[in-house]
């Protein structure tokens, strides 16, 4: 099963690093007019370009953005970064959390099996909703922090409502903080890679170098989860046939 979910994803990722451009100006990038071409170009040089710099007239040529040793050991050893990636790895644990045991929350709220799966459908839908709302916003007001810090906030409400609400007494209002939480959770991420991008906005090998040690460190979030369920299955065995 690992392997049939897993060769997709390579053969994309190999489609992608072989036929998609690196660069505005490049020849692959066909969707562009020459025109937004040139716009793209010069908001990278922007981008790229040191503060103290001068203004360079060429518009047809992107600044080199490679990175050496010395760039990437700079990148890594900055708090600004550890920041970043303790923050994302506070968000990751329960985003997994709740993908992890969704349905199991649901049933405890007191519905059936059957009934408890079909239940997560409307919870990720409502949250595909909120992502693409959260997205627009953050994009209109400029403030993917503002937005991050406002839905974990949420995300920490709803989710106490669930963990210290009566299931039985309540378990509509309950199914809806769940919905809400794991909505907002979700729509943090969009944010958050935007907020530690324009973070480390000097020059894009440092993003690229960055972005990838952050999701690295929040993905440690998921084995903490999957370490967690191995072993409360494997304590469920052992009480189900009279281990301890």
């Amino acid at each position: 099963m690992f392997v049939i979910e897993g060769v997709p994803s390579i053969l994309v990722g190999a489609f992608a690093m072989m036929r998609l451009p690196t660069t505005p100006d490049s020849p692959r990038t066909t969707w562009l007019t020459e025109e937004e071409k040139d716009i793209a170009i010069e908001r990278c040089r922007n981008v790229e370009r040191p503060s103290s710099s001068p203004e360079t007239p060429d518009t047809t040529t992107l600044p080199s953005s490679s990175s050496t040793f010395q760039d990437t050991v700079g990148v890594l050893t900055r708090p600004l970064l550890w920041g970043f990636a303790l923050v994302y790895l506070l968000i990751v644990i329960p985003l997994y959390s709740i993908g992890y045991y969704l349905p199991t929350i649901c049933k405890e709220l007191g519905y059936d099996d059957l009934y408890a799966n079909l239940l997560t459908l409307p919870c990720y839908l409502f949250a595909a909703v909120i992502i693409l709302l959260v997205a627009h916003i953050s994009d209109k007001t400029g403030s993917p922090a503002g937005c991050v810090t406002i839905l974990s906030s949420v995300f920490a409400v709803m989710y106490s409502l669930v963990a210290l609400g009566s299931y039985e007494s309540v378990s509509t209002l309950s199914f809806f903080a769940i919905a809400f939480a794991n909505s907002c959770i979700m729509a943090s991420v969009p944010p958050f890679l935007a907020w530690l991008s324009t973070s480390f906005s000097k020059r894009s090998s440092e993003r690229a170098v960055a972005t990838a040690f952050v999701i690295s460190v929040g993905n440690i979030g998921g084995a903490i989860i999957e370490k967690k369920k191995k072993r409360r299955r494997r304590n469920s065995s052992r009480c189900r046939y009279g281990r301890i």
